[in-house]
């Protein structure tokens, strides 16, 4: 599968790092993987994801994605998106408004820290505080 998943920063950001060729099927088993690591957390602790799409060479290029992916949970917490493809970036938004997600198309894995620093303080003993305490946006 052209798909890794695994913990960033345990136990709140999970990594699902994409290459390759990537179809609907790889995403539905990514899912199941996904689905997998909220069990290893409380109910009350918010779960984050980066997807990592820089080095995909081929994906899904409809919104039929959406249906492999279970709905939020209550505790997800934001999708930040990484990837410089346009197609990709357009394919997510509407992927987003349909499973209703939080999420965030950024350029590099930096720029998805940054953002999460901003909002979540309980990140910081994690990934460090942000840059610029006046940019904190907590949701």
């Amino acid at each position: 599968m052209p798909i890794e998943n695994r913990w960033y920063a345990e136990p709140r950001i999970v990594l699902n790092r994409m290459y390759g060729e990537v179809t609907i099927s790889d995403l539905a088993k990514s899912n199941e993987i996904n689905q997998a690591y909220y069990q290893q957390i409380e109910r009350s602790v918010l779960l984050h994801f980066i997807v990592d799409m820089r080095e995909v060479t081929l994906g899904f290029n409809d919104v039929r994605a959406a249906r492999v992916l279970s709905g939020p949970r209550p505790n997800t917490g934001w999708i930040m998106l990484v990837t410089n493809d346009p197609m990709h970036k357009m394919i997510a938004a509407m992927i987003s408004m349909i499973a209703h997600l939080r999420y965030k198309v950024v350029d590099s894995m930096e720029q998805a820290l940054d953002f999460l620093r901003t909002r979540d303080a309980a990140l910081w003993p994690l990934i460090g505080k942000p840059k610029d305490d006046d940019s904190v946006a907590l949701d």
